[in-house]
């Protein structure tokens, strides 16, 4: 009996249908999203092309995340958006502009955020966990790839841009 439960169980989950998700890597193009700012403008993933680009993947509840964000201001304030584009992404359910405003005045956030829908981050752009930090190059290639917020990655990650903007 137990043998004709097991051999059921794995029937099932091999008939189950399966979600195709994204896997980015580090040397390929960033895929195509559009984000949602909080002035409600649509903005696409070309909008950044030319510039060196570190996208912070956010969640609204996600703790690291908002730790992150001063260093980003940093960032951001640091390079300016003549040399290096910095931009967060959030996604949950329900989360639209009058959230995203929320997020962004009570957390301090000096850099664009924008909003877009589970489905982009996790099947379009492959980011499983937040943050997920993306540094991309010039070119619109992936050129880090970094989950979870720590000194050490955001150490690496400024490394990396300082090399990809002598580049």
């Amino acid at each position: 009996m137990y043998n004709v439960l097991i051999i059921a169980i794995a029937a099932l989950c091999i008939s189950l249908p399966t979600t195709s998700y994204a896997v980015i890597k580090k040397g390929t193009q960033l895929p195509a999203f559009s984000s949602t700012a909080a002035s409600g403008v649509k903005v696409t993933s070309t909008a950044y092309s030319g510039k060196v680009l570190l996208l912070m993947i956010a969640s609204e509840y996600c703790t690291y995340c908002k730790t992150a964000i001063p260093y980003l201001n940093r960032i951001n304030e640091h390079y300016g958006k003549s040399a290096m584009h910095v931009q967060g992404l959030i996604a949950g359910p329900g989360f639209g502009k009058e959230a995203l405003k929320r997020y962004i005045d009570s957390n301090d956030v000096h850099f664009p955020m924008g909003f877009t829908d589970s489905k982009t981050i996790y099947e379009t752009i492959g980011a499983y966990s937040v943050p997920t930090f993306l540094l991309i190059d010039k070119k619109g290639i992936v050129a880090g790839y970094f989950r979870g917020y720590s000194e050490i990655n955001m150490k690496l990650i400024e490394k990396q841009a300082n090399t990809l903007l002598a580049e």
